[in-house]
């Protein structure tokens, strides 16, 4: 089974810094994301990792993008909710000025359209319950 299957990307060009209100109920929650670029998530105003700006890798997007799991539990509120914010900067996929390392795929995808995109789902006792393509996200330009 894939877990992704049906959690769409969200991106906009000109957006970096996303945010959504949600309820996910009791139980174990975890968070799942993935990030072009380099991202960065709270809940509830709290870090889910010391994993600053952390990247989806040196892979080839096209066949794969690698993304990490996070234990939220004690991070949501007493209504088992939580402000969920994602803040999003350039990576090696759209470095204009050379920056980075060179990346090379025999395609060429080097630059993409919407390079600051993610991924994200957060499951509740395994089960998914709010995602990327949940209604409420709210987005706008950030400083990174």
């Amino acid at each position: 089974d894939d877990i992704w299957l049906g959690v769409p990307w969200r991106g906009a060009s000109g957006k970096n810094e996303f945010r959504a209100d949600a309820i996910f109920g009791q139980g174990d929650a975890e968070i799942l994301v993935a990030t072009l670029g380099f991202g960065f998530v709270t809940v509830n105003g709290k870090e889910v990792s010391k994993d600053m700006l952390s990247y989806s890798g040196w892979t080839n997007t096209a066949k794969r993008v690698l993304y990490r799991t996070y234990n939220i539990t004690g991070l949501l509120n007493s209504t088992q909710g939580a402000t969920l914010h994602v803040s999003l900067g350039c990576g090696y996929r759209c470095d204009p000025k050379g920056r980075f390392p060179a990346y090379h795929d025999t395609a060429d995808r080097s630059q993409d359209s919407i390079a600051k995109i993610f991924r994200l789902q957060v499951r509740v006792d395994g089960h998914l319950s709010f995602h990327s393509g949940s209604s409420g996200w709210w987005a706008r330009a950030g400083p990174v």
